[in-house]
C-alpha cells in the first residue's frame, strides 16, 4: 500500500476528501489514495460535493491550510524542490533579461531569486479544486503559498481559478491575499511578463490552450509550468492522436526543459506525475521556422476531453 499523507497531529479529524478520492482496497477498511492522476474536472466532479461549508468555517480552512504549509515547509520534498523551482525560474528570468536588455533595461538579475528586485512577476494557479475538504487540494494550495514566498512573487499578483469552488474558499482566497479569477478562462491566458503557472493535475487541453494562447518564443520563453509531466504525454499518447487533438503539446517538446518533480514517498499521491517546464530561448529558435505558423485555437471535438468548459 501507497505510504498515505501524513497529516497534522491538529487536523480536524471530519476531512470528507478521503472518503471521495479514496477506495477501499479490501475488505479490512483498508483505504489507498488512488493511483492514476487526478484532473481537474475529476475534482471538480467528485472531491467534496457532501459538504457545503460556509464562510463560518472560514477560520477552519485557514488553519488546516497553515498545519499543511508547515508540514510541507519542514519536509524533505520542500527542501528538495525549492532548489529546483528556484533554479528554473531564474533561468527564465535571466533570458528574459537578456533578450530585453539593450531595448528595455528594465531589471537586473543576480544568482537568486531570492535576490531580484524591481521585476513584475505573476503566477497563475488552475484547477486547484476544493481546499477545504479535499487533503490533496489543500496540500497542492500550501505548496503554491510557499512557492510565492520562495519566489518573492506577491500573493495579489497571485491569481487563481477553479470552478468549483465555495463561496467559503473564494472567501479564504481574498484573507491570504491571493486573486481570484472570477471568470473560466479556459488556460487561454497571455502572458507580457515572467508568469509561473501552477496547474497540478489539469487536463491536457487545458496545457494545450495556454500554450496556444502564448505560441511565440518571446511569450512562451517568460513561461514556467508546474503541472503534468509533457513527456509523460507523449509516453502515454499515441502520436497521431497527441498531434490531432494537442498539436500544441505536441509541437513544443523539443523546445522543453523539463524537471521531474522530487520522488518523496509521503507525498507521492498529492504529487504524482508533476513536473516543472521552462522554455529555453536556444531551443524555442532551433524549433523549425514552420513551427510558429500554425496559430489555429485548439478545437476540442471529444465529448470526454479533460476540460472544463466556459459555457458562454
Amino acid at each position: 500500500m501507497r505510504t498515505q499523507p501524513r497529516l497534522s497531529s491538529m487536523s480536524v479529524k471530519d476531512d470528507e476528501n478521503w472518503q471521495t478520492v479514496c477506495r477501499k482496497k479490501s475488505t479490512k477498511n483498508k483505504r489507498v489514495l488512488r493511483v492514476q492522476p487526478v484532473t481537474c474536472a475529476e475534482r471538480a466532479a467528485t472531491c467534496n460535493n457532501d459538504w457545503q461549508n460556509s464562510e463560518n468555517d472560514c477560520p477552519l480552512i485557514l488553519l488546516k491550510i497553515h498545519q499543511a504549509k508547515e508540514e510541507l515547509r519542514s519536509s524533505e520534498l520542500w527542501a528538495l524542490f525549492q532548489r529546483t523551482i528556484q533554479e528554473c525560474f531564474n533561468n527564465c528570468l535571466k533570458q528574459v533579461k537578456e533578450k530585453r536588455s539593450q531595448s528595455e533595461p528594465v531589471f537586473e538579475i543576480v544568482a537568486e531569486v531570492s535576490s531580484v528586485k524591481q521585476v513584475n512577476l505573476s503566477c497563475v494557479c488552475y484547477g486547484i479544486g476544493q481546499f477545504s475538504s479535499c487533503v490533496i487540494s489543500r496540500y497542492q494550495l500550501a505548496l503554491l503559498l510557499l512557492i510565492l514566498e520562495k519566489l518573492e512573487i506577491l500573493k495579489c499578483h497571485c491569481h487563481i481559478y477553479d470552478p468549483s469552488f465555495t463561496g467559503a474558499e473564494l472567501e479564504v482566497l481574498k484573507i491570504l491575499g491571493l486573486s481570484a479569477i472570477l471568470e473560466n478562462e479556459e488556460g487561454k491566458r497571455g502572458v507580457d511578463s515572467p508568469t509561473l503557472f501552477y496547474m497540478i493535475h489539469c487536463g491536457k487541453a487545458l496545457y494545450n490552450n495556454l500554450l496556444w494562447k502564448n505560441w511565440s518564443v518571446d511569450s512562451l520563453s517568460k513561461v514556467v509550468i508546474i503541472g503534468n509531466s509533457f513527456q509523460g504525454f507523449e509516453q502515454r499518447l499515441p502520436t497521431r492522436i497527441l498531434l490531432r487533438e494537442y498539436g500544441y503539446i505536441a509541437k513544443v517538446l523539443q523546445g522543453t526543459e523539463e524537471k521531474q518533480f522530487p520522488s518523496v514517498p509521503q507525498y507521492s499521491e498529492i504529487f504524482n506525475d508533476t513536473a516543472i517546464h521552462w522554455f529555453p530561448l536556444q531551443k524555442l529558435e532551433g524549433l523549425h521556422s514552420e513551427t510558429w505558423l500554425l496559430r489555429d485555437e485548439p478545437v476540442y471535438e471529444s465529448e470526454d476531453v479533460e476540460i472544463i468548459r466556459n459555457q458562454k
